[in-house]
């Protein structure tokens, strides 16, 4: 987990490149796919901080020498990052097609799952008071998630309603050949 990318790419140790495309590929995957973060991806396979450092420390800009091998890790993380996309939408298409209802209930578990870890965690627990950090949250931002929520559901229904009672393309096509 401490380790810095940019040292590795710049001594010329060859190992990194292959992590770089596999890291790109996996968060690409897990950016597709419902109820899976990318972020949350990186951070298990403890490459979070080393790839965020990469880009985001200082002393890595202010250093001229570093911009190509942060320009080398970057088309790395963004050639695997294509690769990783464009292969789980193949197979999301596939699983789609042949497997839909257990698919959609894998996603489903996936978001349901998302969901307890991002409100059950320890980081939710204030490190000083050992005490839930939603005891701390304003009142107002109770209300206005919730209020959110609620309007996002409605535009949704009425997107889905909208969508269901709009006419296929079978029956577009039935009517003009009547």
């Amino acid at each position: 987990y401490n380790f810095s990318i940019a040292q590795y790419l710049q001594s010329n140790v060859i190992w990194i490149y292959p992590v770089l495309l596999v890291a790109g590929f996996i968060a690409a995957t897990a950016a597709v796919v419902p109820g899976i973060s990318g972020s949350m991806m990186m951070f298990l396979m403890g490459l979070y901080m080393p790839v965020v450092s990469l880009f985001t420390t200082w002393s890595n800009w202010g250093n001229s020498s570093l911009y190509g091998i942060m320009f080398g890790g970057g088309i790395m993380l963004v050639i695997g990052g294509l690769s990783g996309f464009i292969c789980t939408k193949i197979w999301m298409k596939k699983l789609l097609e042949t497997k839909h209802d257990q698919t959609y209930q894998v996603i489903i578990g996936f978001i349901f799952g998302s969901l307890i870890s991002m409100f059950i965690n320890p980081q939710m627990i204030g490190p000083e008071t050992h005490d839930w950090v939603y005891k701390t949250t304003p009142t107002w931002e109770w209300i206005v998630g919730s209020i959110l929520f609620v309007v996002a559901a409605v535009v949704l229904f009425f997107i889905t309603t909208k969508i269901n009672n709009a006419p296929k393309k079978t029956e577009i096509t039935e009517e003009k050949q009547n």
